[in-house]
């Protein structure tokens, strides 16, 4: 009943315990819910997109005084970019604040890209009519051999110019080019009728040249003025507001969390030191129960029940260790059968409350009398058998004279009657390699002579 209701206790405990750690596991969780790691590794990130957009836009400038630069190396650059916008996305996801920043730096970017593409589209064209203004004019010069005259002059001239602005443009080469075109257009320099179409496919490739190169300065002074860092400076400012925002209200998390877990720990101290001490005081008790209950039942396989001596299976196996001890040592052993006088008859005179006082005053004079080494239990009815260890015949036999003698002294008055108790007994010295059935057997038989030569006697088997 006690053990249910401390168990039924400790299940309540455990509720206020479950309780707790609920409490804990909500203040740990935002305590560590800034990942300063991401945080300064996407700032990290930002800033080297931020230097990304400085390079490229320098590249872009540069591109602008050598139109021999390759394209591939002003699109490289969109890859981290383009890339990056999903990462960006994700993190505006987990934080709607953010949102509008990361949509006006993919705009940008977009922006930039589309310019780019634009620059590509035309900066083909312009290298097809570069190719092509030096192949149509050596076309012009294999068809009719230049010399002096003035068409082969002027287209030269023109030529070299546009070559010039192409690697390098200046106002007044543009001005000397369209002039120039103008002139021959309006007939300055008189054509041969067989090359008017040459001649003006190639006034018509300066022309392309003079108005893509053009184009191209404008569309790279727009490439670089997209502001894509100054998007990026935003979103990092804004990364840096929300991460200090984060970080403000995980320090104070961690502040509950510390003074939390000192009250959760005092109490959760105190009930385990409480529900230590009752697990210490059951465990004591139950021990103690154990202990006790182990006794009784060890007494009840082991002991008489009436005389508290060693019954008859015990008494046998304390008598077959002491003759293996005796086979190894040779020291001597008796063995002695009691047999108490006329005990039927005290049974049928006065009762069996009375036999059972003899028998006990018995035993209990017997274990008072011997020493305590000696072996004394009861091996039937009003059978004793006493084992003797280290003791000689004759020594053996002036203990039991003793016992006898002290016996007779006994004064049973207080059952209302005069009774006196005396034994007869058998008595054996153990001799070497017999076995404990012969020795109990001789103790027997002489036990036997001393009831039949007149009782209240001991006779040596």
């Amino acid at each position: 009943m006690k053990s249910s209701h401390f168990h039924r206790a400790a299940a309540w405990a455990l509720v206020p315990l479950l309780l707790l750690l609920a409490g804990w596991l909500y203040l740990y969780t935002h305590s560590h819910s800034v990942d300063t790691l991401a945080q300064g590794q996407t700032l990290a990130w930002l800033k080297d997109l931020k230097q990304l957009d400085s390079d490229w836009s320098a590249d872009v400038l540069r591109s602008h005084a050598d139109i021999h630069l390759d394209y591939d190396a002003l699109v490289a650059p969109l890859v981290p970019f383009v890339d990056g916008l999903a990462r960006l996305r994700k993190l505006a996801g987990q934080a709607p604040g953010l949102a509008a920043a990361t949509d006006e730096l993919a705009q940008a970017i977009e922006a930039k890209a589309a310019l780019i593409d634009d620059f590509k589209a035309q900066n083909s064209l312009f290298k097809n009519s570069l190719r092509y203004v030096p192949t149509a004019h050596r076309d012009i010069q294999s068809r009719w051999p230049a010399g002096s005259t003035q068409l082969d002059r002027r287209l030269a001239f023109l030529v070299n110019e546009a070559m010039r602005y192409s690697a390098l443009p200046d106002g007044a080469v543009a001005t000397s080019l369209l002039q120039g075109i103008a002139g021959l257009r309006t007939g300055s320099a008189p054509v041969p009728p067989p090359l008017r179409e040459a001649v003006a496919n190639l006034l018509a490739h300066l022309d392309t040249l003079l108005r893509l190169r053009s184009r191209q300065s404008d569309l790279l002074r727009a490439i670089s003025q997209v502001p894509v860092a100054a998007r990026i400076d935003s979103l990092a400012a804004q990364f840096t507001q929300r991460f200090d925002a984060e970080l403000a209200s995980q320090f104070r998390y961690q502040r509950l969390l510390l003074a939390y877990s000192a009250v959760a720990l005092l109490l959760v101290s105190s009930g385990a030191g409480f529900i230590a001490y009752r697990n210490a005081t059951e465990r004591r008790r139950l021990r103690l129960l154990v202990e006790e209950k182990t006794h009784e039942l060890n007494e009840l396989a082991t002991r008489d029940e009436l005389t508290r001596l060693h019954n008859r299976r015990h008494i046998t196996e304390l008598l077959a260790q002491q003759m293996a001890s005796h086979a190894r040592s040779g020291l001597p052993i008796c063995i002695a059968l009691l047999d108490i006088d006329h005990f039927k008859t005290i049974n049928d005179r006065h009762g069996h409350a009375a036999g059972d006082a003899v028998l006990l005053r018995f035993a209990t004079l017997a274990r008072q009398v011997l020493r305590a080494v000696d072996l004394l239990g009861r091996w039937g009815g009003e059978e004793f058998l006493v084992l003797l260890p280290q003791t000689s015949l004759d020594q053996a036999e002036l203990a039991l004279q003793r016992f006898g003698d002290a016996l007779a002294q006994i004064d049973f008055g207080e059952l209302g009657r005069e009774i006196r108790i005396s034994f007869s007994g058998g008595l054996v010295l153990l001799a070497p390699s017999e076995t404990l059935v012969t020795a109990v057997g001789r103790a027997d038989e002489a036990m036997y002579r001393a009831k039949t030569a007149g009782r209240r006697r001991i006779e040596k088997g």
